[in-house]
């Protein structure tokens, strides 16, 4: 044989020399590798693609997941735009808002607040307590005794206090919005009033301007300024006592104390007197009183407020969280 004639590689010839030109070519599903070693070889090789478990399952499930997000979103925002279309609209009123835009509120907008309780009425105090601390030259500033001396002596308490920018006053009433069941609340922070203390009784008048009563809906705000609260003719809702609240003793600071008040409540030009429970907390520098009343609208002569998008029941609730600082 020739010495010029390259002599045939033997299969295992391969498998001892290493590649010194490794191009990966995909062709088919198969895996080509391209090797010069005195001559060209073409070696294949059979491949197939494995993907580890774990990922896959996880690549799944998000895939899922999202499909399922996006039908869910697309399904509610169809079913909002056909409850809307099937509503008798008001001319001038755009399309957007009727029944449809109810049930989307209920379902993805509303958020409510909760019902104003104790922690509400600590709260109140705390932030009364960081707007005092900003103004050191403030008279009323109790002495350096230690909280309880404080607390004991009531005569440091005594006098005439007035609400601050910390009070809330409102109302809060369950009601069915597109066929769902949600909680209206609207409140304001513009309270006039005041509380009177004499030894550890306690007397409390509050008013506030209904138009000042806001909840997250316009809408509902304005159903509830015009037919409902007419504020044009009655501006103002107001609770006062009728005889002092007893609470036993002033709080220590921090600790809260309860007792029953009973009073009037105005709303819309008709008084009620009422029966309340209340509690009371103090600072050095201020004092709380939280309080919920059970009213039912024909009381007041306020008609049930339902209409053809909304309907709820003759019942609500007047709540408070007062906070007040010396007068």
């Amino acid at each position: 044989m020739n010495s010029n004639t390259a002599q045939r590689a033997e299969p295992g010839d391969l498998d001892r020399e290493p590649c010194r030109t490794r191009e990966p070519i995909r062709r088919h599903r198969r895996t080509c590798c391209y090797e010069q070693h005195h001559r060209f070889e073409f070696r294949c090789i059979e491949s197939r693609a494995s993907l580890d478990p774990a990922l896959h399952l996880t690549l799944t499930l998000t895939l899922t997941l999202t499909l399922t997000l996006t039908f869910t979103f697309t399904l509610t925002i169809h079913l909002a735009l056909y409850l809307d279309q099937a509503r008798d609209h008001r001319p001038g009123r755009p399309r957007c808002v009727g029944l449809g835009s109810d049930f989307f509120y209920a379902n993805v907008l509303n958020g409510a607040p909760g019902a104003l309780d104790t922690d509400d009425l600590s709260e109140a105090l705390e932030t009364t307590v960081v707007e005092a601390d900003d103004e050191p030259s403030l008279e009323t500033a109790p002495s350096a005794a230690a909280p309880d001396e404080a607390a004991a002596d009531s005569e440091d308490f005594d006098g005439l206090w007035t609400p601050t920018t910390a009070s809330e006053f409102g109302y809060r009433v369950d009601e069915v919005l597109g066929g769902v069941n949600v909680t209206a609340v609207g409140r304001s922070s513009e309270i006039d009033g005041s509380l009177t203390i004499e030894g550890t009784t306690a007397s409390v008048d509050a008013t506030v301007e209904v138009e000042n009563i806001v909840s997250d809906d316009s809408r509902r705000d304005g159903q509830f300024q015009g037919r409902i609260m007419d504020v044009a003719n009655f501006p103002t809702a107001n609770f006062q006592t009728t005889e002092p609240i007893n609470f036993g003793a002033i709080p220590a600071d921090g600790e809260q104390v309860t007792a029953t008040a009973v009073g009037e409540l105005t709303l819309k030009g008709v008084t009620q007197t009422v029966t309340v429970d209340v509690t009371a907390q103090a600072t050095g520098t201020s004092i709380g009183v939280l309080g919920n009343i059970p009213i039912t609208f024909t009381d007041y002569g306020i008609d049930n407020p339902s209409n053809p998008g909304v309907s709820l029941e003759d019942e609500g609730i007047v709540e408070f969280v007062l906070v007040f600082e010396r007068g």
